[in-house]
């Protein structure tokens, strides 16, 4: 899917995000792929994930409930920790056992 990343930052500056927060948090986004993408996709356009999909929201054996859940992470931020620990899983896994935060795309 095309993200249109300027709506995207708009998007997340309306859900609390500083602009430059958003603008790493929307470049992030905008690459993910599979049904991470999905999820991104039906999140922008119906302001919810499907709950069919959220199961299949993993990574490394963190769900996307996991993260909302007990992380207290947004969706936006819970979909891009997901792709991270696909990307980097052990620096992802190693911050999210410190409980610290962290920069998108680090």
């Amino acid at each position: 899917m095309f993200v249109n990343v300027e709506g995207l930052i708009q998007t997340l500056i309306e859900e609390g995000y500083k602009e430059e927060g958003a603008g790493q948090l929307a470049g992030a986004l905008a690459k993910l792929e599979g049904p991470f993408s999905r999820a991104l996709t039906q999140l922008i356009l119906d302001g919810d994930i499907d709950p069919k999909l959220i199961p299949t929201l993993s990574s490394n054996g963190v769900t996307f409930e996991q993260l909302t859940e007990e992380k207290n992470m947004n969706p936006w931020a819970a979909l891009a920790t997901l792709d991270w620990l696909e990307r980097d899983p052990d620096e992802a896994l190693a911050s999210l056992q410190r409980g610290s935060d962290f920069v998108i795309g680090s």
